[in-house]
């Protein structure tokens, strides 16, 4: 029996018998009018509910379907699998980081060397010796990534131009819109050298540089990242000209950068500047010292020092200038070659170029 506690004052209590013999089943009949059937059906059941629930997990046709549509999906795993190992393995070819269309002068393989010089200019694992920390620290900058966020924010918010002198490229220009690098112009208002850009260029790809590795319209077109300064004196680059070339931000696609004059051989980088502090690059001390001071006077706008860009292909006047910023004395050699003037101006604005002065006044 079951035991019953007695209550609150004592009294009750006890045991409390029960039933261990089931009570008896009494059915009743039921005529199943859809099978045409006479069922016998336990009292208190609905004739509805009157079959054994259990006995049809199994044997449904949902189970059955379920069993079948698995059978056929590890059949294929199997069959993939097999086939596999039985094709060779291949090489996926390499994708590229950013395509464009290809242009004269370019060869079919330029692509391919970009992607590499970009490769070795994309931050890896980061060295950063205890000198060039302690100078990171003298400048203002809590940690590397502090000073690439900065750098790298002061390219987004920028433009990427050149300097120019119209005079010297007017005759030229109307017949090839092409900026031409001094390899193929063999002049420069830099340092006129093939050795020595054959190094510095080595330097920012990370490997050899020269006209057996690259033809001369693959190498670098040279500018600067900045604003507009009407005050020539206060522009650092003003020895490379004294009107501006104003690139789109699509030239971005084919750009490393330089924290100063790419002589210096401090390292390059392409969209972050943590990669002038990748592991084995092994960029001497002092270089790199000199490197992020400039970068701090960069960053100031100071007149000492410019965020130099090599722009890999060259660029076209027609595709990839935004605008063209002309110094006085170059608007008064148009005035003197109105017939070549009026061929450029015809290209420029078909290209959607804007010319103005300093002051801002469309030509």
């Amino acid at each position: 029996g079951i035991r019953i506690p007695p209550a609150a004052d004592g009294t009750g209590g006890g045991t409390l018998a029960v039933k261990t013999k089931a009570p008896p089943d009494n059915f009743k009949l039921y005529l199943n009018e859809r099978k045409g059937t006479l069922e016998q059906v336990p009292e208190g059941i609905d004739p509805a509910f009157n079959w054994n629930v259990g006995s049809m997990k199994s044997g449904t046709v949902a189970t059955q379907k379920l069993k079948d549509s698995k059978a056929k999906y590890e059949a294929a795993v199997k069959k993939e699998a097999d086939a596999r190992k039985r094709k060779p393995v291949t090489k996926k070819p390499k994708i590229p980081t950013d395509v464009f269309e290809t242009r004269p002068g370019w060869s079919s393989g330029f692509q391919e060397k970009l992607n590499s010089i970009f490769a070795y200019n994309t931050p890896k694992k980061i060295e950063v010796k205890p000198a060039v920390a302690e100078r990171l620290k003298e400048l203002k900058f809590t940690s590397v990534d502090d000073f690439a966020d900065a750098v790298n924010s002061f390219i987004k918010k920028n433009k990427t131009m050149s300097m120019f002198n119209l005079d010297e490229t007017l005759q030229y220009w109307v017949k090839d819109p092409i900026l031409k690098n001094q390899f193929e112009t063999k002049t420069s208002h830099g340092l006129l050298s093939t050795s020595s850009r054959n190094i510095w260029e080595s330097i920012i790809a990370g490997k050899k540089i020269d006209a057996n590795y690259m033809d001369a319209r693959e190498r670098p077109y040279y500018g600067f990242v900045g604003k507009f300064n009407s005050n020539r004196s206060n522009n650092p680059a003003a020895q490379y000209g004294r009107s501006y070339i104003v690139y789109k931000d699509s030239v971005r696609k084919r750009a490393t950068y330089t924290l100063g004059n790419s002589s210096a051989r401090q390292g390059a980088f392409a969209a972050d500047a943590r990669s002038i502090f990748n592991k084995g690059r092994n960029i001497k001390d002092d270089r790199m010292n000199l490197a992020l001071s400039r970068a701090s006077s960069i960053l100031k706008y100071q007149s000492d020092a410019y965020l130099e860009t090599q722009i890999w292909g060259c660029a076209d006047l027609t595709k990839d200038v935004e605008k063209i910023i002309l110094h006085e004395k170059d608007i008064q050699h148009l005035r003197e070659n109105t017939a070549l003037w009026g061929k450029l101006k015809k290209m420029l604005d078909k290209a959607g170029v804007t010319v103005i002065d300093y002051d801002g006044k469309q030509l």
